[in-house]
């Protein structure tokens, strides 16, 4: 997959606005869990101050719009392997081998020698008027 950047001023700002929301969020949790005693206001406001100057001078956040999403989409590349890795090595991995120990076939893959056709019979649905 490869990263496609935005040249949009608006893009910028959300981008702004969504780094400095989360920032303020995880300042106010902070003080919530009382890991520090500072006002809120330390938190926010840099996220804040920011969010105004991306509106009135977009192009000064581009290189922070760039940078950030550059690193987001490869730090998502990379949890998204490792997870998804982890979820085929200890999920995945051990139910198929219980499953093939077991005898079960979820698909019915199996053909059965005494069966003369697999036809099924397709569902009632009820026709195209109903199906929304």
């Amino acid at each position: 997959m490869k990263l496609k950047l935005k040249e949009n001023p608006i893009e910028w700002l959300k981008f702004t606005a969504v780094i400095g929301t989360m920032a303020g969020l995880l300042w106010t949790l902070g003080w919530w869990k009382q890991m520090h005693s500072l006002s809120l206001w330390y938190g926010w406001a840099p996220g804040i101050v920011a969010t105004v100057l991306c509106a009135i001078f977009p192009s000064w956040f581009r290189g922070f719009y760039r940078t950030g999403t550059s690193a987001f989409f490869y730090f998502g590349q990379f949890m998204g392997t490792i997870l998804l890795t982890l979820f085929f090595i200890f999920i995945m991995t051990p139910m198929g081998l219980v499953l093939r120990l077991t005898g079960n076939d979820l698909l019915k893959l199996k053909l059965d020698p005494t069966t003369s056709s697999y036809w099924q019979e397709p569902r009632k649905t009820g026709g195209h008027r109903k199906m929304f």
